[in-house]
């Protein structure tokens, strides 16, 4: 009966394998996603710094044409590489969300075969108790009966 449990156990050894591995995953995409969020920001930083350059420039005796060109180029580029990276930080976060339940799905998995092999367990070491009870009372029962004879 003993090996029920061996067995299970190292089934819900692999399973407790594929959750760390699965929960790596989950820390690595975090991350990703940290980094994309981050990006993000920087670059909104940057354009609110930028504006605020522009109309410095502007209260300090005018802006020519050319820059004011130059201007709506670059923010119109900054703008599509903000768009561009608010797309990355959606897709990560997708991404994180998906790892996450992937990764509670192993989870429940390790729980539920841990949960057996407990049991199994308790099983076996009540059935041990049991035979180690009734070998004891057979052993008794057979002293008593060699004392009578």
């Amino acid at each position: 009966m003993a090996q029920r449990s061996k067995r299970l156990q190292s089934i819900a050894e692999l399973a407790k394998n594929e959750e760390d591995q699965a929960l790596q995953i989950l820390a690595a995409s975090q991350q990703e996603h940290s980094q994309a969020q981050q990006q993000l920001e920087q670059l909104t930083q940057f354009l609110k710094e930028y504006q605020g350059r522009f109309v410095e420039w502007g209260t300090q005796g005018g802006v020519s044409v050319a820059r004011i060109q130059d201007y709506q180029s670059f923010m119109g580029r900054l703008n599509e590489a903000m768009v561009a990276q608010q797309q990355v930080v959606e897709q990560a976060e997708k991404d994180v969300q998906e790892k996450r339940r992937e990764w509670l799905e192993k989870r429940v998995n390790t729980q539920a075969l841990e949960k057996v092999v407990s049991r199994y367990q308790d099983e076996e070491q009540q059935q041990e108790n049991m035979k180690e009870q009734r070998d004891s009372d057979e052993y008794a029962s057979r002293l008593h009966h060699q004392k009578r004879h």
